[in-house]
């Protein structure tokens, strides 16, 4: 840990990401990379890249940053692993041996490391007939609760198995779908999301019905739903639940590469994969951060040779863990294998853009970072296709290359003629190039905003479930680096955290990216809980209208956060000094005079409260001895005080008493609270005319026209007409 700290500039969470996550360790669990370069060397050296030097410059100071499973992964011989990320499951048949055959598949992936993608869609719906002695069958969405488990069943050291279920939107079961996670013990290990054609789309934007439709062997299930009632119930659940997702099916399969002859089932856990079955993630991030030149200064700027460079040869790098993968046969299934040997299926992608937008002084949500956008990720896009295809002239194309079918994807026809022409002569590696993962871990690890999200916040607080260590303190680490360059703690107003950018400009920002992204982006639309459903609503339709393939939003509070702003004070107990000042009150009860004394600090907040009533070792003084114990505790341990009176006050017994001061008490407990404020000069006693006027609005009490008694300072009450006393039994009306 002290090397990794040193490393890390002090750094805990990073320095346990890297220790307890990817660093290699001998058969016993004994560390044996104390720092990132030490594994960067392991990495480079297992893939037999060449100039050893050009990838380990790729790797320093986290210019790129490969996928956690081939972090941890490449050149570990120790454990049985697997390089990539996830993978996507079928379900082949629609029977129960189809089932458990998946659940099986998934258990097998989850044990060397791998995430897993699947879709219910070919399930009967509930109630539909079954040939055996259930007669009908629970539905497609009572199994998703056995994929959950198997998920959350199999360990993988410091890390949870990830997992997708998707469904599509013509299914019968999509509502009990949609529902399924509101009941928060429900399928706890996964993520879902809906597949929606643009076919549902129109038919929500102009109000149409939406036919539901399950064509089984013998049978078929029809329903009619309104397509907006449907699209509600999605939008709703988001709001309220944070998922599901939304997939835009139809703009994914449109943008497929390699639809033509392996046609994509649903994603990976995270959406920024759509896979065929058995299709891997094979992921790694250039962090954009790095390729800043002096920044957060007036003369900052991107160096756009270092970033050709680094995009060029993460590419090569990224087709060469296929490589290695197939050597080792580093693969949990030989359908996993045989469907990457035909793809060689790589997924470039990004970190540290929001980082880069803060270094240049560009605020996130601007039209100047669109516009940046747009010419760094086409620059990213050119670089990498033509990595590919230089790729293929010396090591030939992906096996399953087809002009013809290739051609035929709208990507492929968006991309420059230039690069065309090259694809037609020469092919390409790989058939998917670029991707945007979530980069959680690795982009905390290399200490900037993950992904293409905007920075979180300044200071927050991470939960963990994958560390030893729960729960850390995270000051972002370019805004530290801001302040000690501009020698400030002053921030300037073009930085904006993920709850107070404009979510219109998100998803633009994302719709910008994803013409240069040939496969998803793993994103998620932060909101703040005052969030409306209709602004949800309608960012999931401009997501669909500007060509995103995937949205999913968070509204704060919606659900527990990983990553939160606020955390409740530790509580430390006052440690008590040999002398306090303090104040004793008298007053009057029911049950006889109370002194009530406040002990005060030095800074005047109350710290202790003793309280005395009649003789001693009665059962009133008893109790009232505890609860001055109770109220000292909680003073000490720094319960507001307010919140202590704020309970006591008007607490009644059916006793009211005038003071000496002409303040009136209904009970112990709200003398006892008096007592407190008077002592902090919270209280100067209140009138009679406020009290009753209180004491009337909560319609616990009808006061009569005198007010006081004459004989004993209580309170008359009304009774029948006359207006009496019931302390001392003085009435108007004797």
């Amino acid at each position: 840990m002290k090397e990794a700290l040193d490393y890390f500039e002090g750094d805990e969470l990073r320095a346990r990401i890297f220790l307890e996550k990817y660093a290699l360790k001998d058969e016993n669990g004994n560390i044996l990379e104390k720092t990132p370069p030490e594994m960067w060397k392991r990495i480079v050296k297992s893939l037999e890249l060449t100039p050893a030097d050009d990838y380990l410059w790729l790797l320093d100071n986290f210019r790129f940053v490969p996928g956690g499973r081939i972090l941890y992964g490449v050149g570990n011989d120790l454990r049985r692993n697997t390089p990539f990320n996830c993978y996507v499951i079928p379900i082949k048949d629609d029977s129960l041996s189809g089932i458990y055959e998946c659940a099986k598949e998934m258990a097998i992936t989850y044990s060397l490391g791998g995430g897993c993608g699947i879709d219910i869609s070919i399930l009967r719906p509930a109630d539909s007939p079954v040939n055996n002695t259930a007669i009908k069958s629970t539905g497609a969405v009572s199994f998703m609760e056995l994929f959950s488990l198997t998920t959350g069943l199999i360990g993988q050291g410091f890390r949870r198995g990830a997992l997708m279920i998707t469904i599509e939107d013509w299914h019968p079961d999509v509502l009990a779908f949609i529902h399924i996670k509101q009941n928060l013990q429900s399928v706890r290990y996964a993520n879902i999301s809906v597949k929606v054609s643009d076919e549902f789309m129109e038919a929500v934007r102009r109000d149409r019905y939406w036919y539901l439709r399950y064509q089984g062997p013998y049978f078929c299930v029809e329903k009619k739903v309104k397509a907006r009632e449907l699209f509600d119930a999605i939008v709703k659940a988001a709001h309220g639940w944070a998922e599901p997702g939304l997939l835009f099916f139809t703009t994914a399969k449109r943008m497929s590469n390699s639809e033509y002859y392996a046609p994509v089932l649903t994603t990976n856990p995270c959406s920024e994969q759509f896979l065929p079955p058995y299709g891997a993630c094979n992921l790694g991030s250039l962090n954009l951060f790095k390729f800043v030149v002096d920044p957060f200064t007036d003369h900052a700027q991107i160096d756009y040779v270092a970033l050709e460079k680094a995009t060029r040869l993460a590419v090569r790098f990224l087709d060469a863990v296929i490589t290695y993968a197939e050597k080792k046969h580093k693969y949990p299934l030989v359908e996993q294998e045989e469907r990457q040997r035909l793809d060689r299926r790589i997924g470039l992608g990004v970190m540290g853009l929001a980082d880069l937008f803060f270094a240049l002084g560009i605020r996130y949500d601007s039209d100047r970072a669109l516009e940046l956008a747009d010419e760094l990720f086409a620059k990213i896009r050119d670089w990498a296709y033509d990595e590919s295809i230089n790729l293929a002239a010396e090591l030939g194309p992906f096996p399953a290359f087809n002009w013809e079918g290739y051609s035929q994807s709208e990507f492929v026809k968006s991309l420059p003629s230039s690069l065309k022409r090259r694809l037609k002569e020469k092919g390409i590696r790989n058939v998917t190039i670029l991707s945007v993962a979530p980069t959680g871990s690795i982009g905390t690890m290399a200490g900037v905003s993950t992904g293409i999200e905007p920075i979180f916040a300044v200071k927050f607080f991470r939960r963990s479930e994958s560390l030893s260590k729960g729960e850390y303190e995270v000051f972002h680490p370019t805004v530290q680096m801001y302040m000690k360059v501009n020698k400030t703690q002053q921030l300037p107003p073009y930085l904006v955290t993920a709850h107070e950018i404009d979510p219109y400009y998100r998803v633009e920002l994302q719709s910008v990216i994803q013409r240069y992204v040939d496969t998803g982006i793993s994103s998620t639309v932060n909101l703040p809980a005052s969030t409306s459903v209709e602004t949800v609503r309608d960012i999931y339709m401009e997501a669909w209208k500007r060509g995103c393939k995937g949205i999913t939003v968070y509204r704060e509070g919606s659900r527990e956060d990983v990553l939160y702003k606020e955390k409740a004070p530790k509580r430390v107990r006052f440690s008590r000094p040999d002398m306090l000042s303090a104040v004793v009150t008298k007053l009057k009860t029911e049950a006889g005079n109370i002194y009530v004394t406040v002990s005060k600090d030095d800074e005047g907040n109350a710290r202790e409260v003793f309280i005395h009533i009649g003789k001693s070792g009665t059962t009133v003084n008893s109790l009232t001895e505890a609860l001055g114990r109770l109220i000292s505790i909680s003073l000490q341990y720094d319960v507001p005080v307010d919140d202590i009176v704020k309970q006591l006050h008007l607490i009644r017994s059916g006793y009211a008493i005038k003071q000496r001061d002409g303040k009136v008490t209904f009970s112990i407990p709200d003398a006892i609270a008096y007592a407190i404020k008077k002592a902090l000069s919270l209280e100067n006693g209140n009138d009679m005319s406020s009290l009753i006027e209180e004491m009337a609005m909560e319609k616990e009490v009808k006061v009569g026209e005198g007010n006081i008694c004459p004989q004993c300072g209580s309170v008359l009450y009304k009774l029948g007409n006359c207006d009496a006393c019931l302390i001392c039994g003085f009435s108007l009306c004797t």
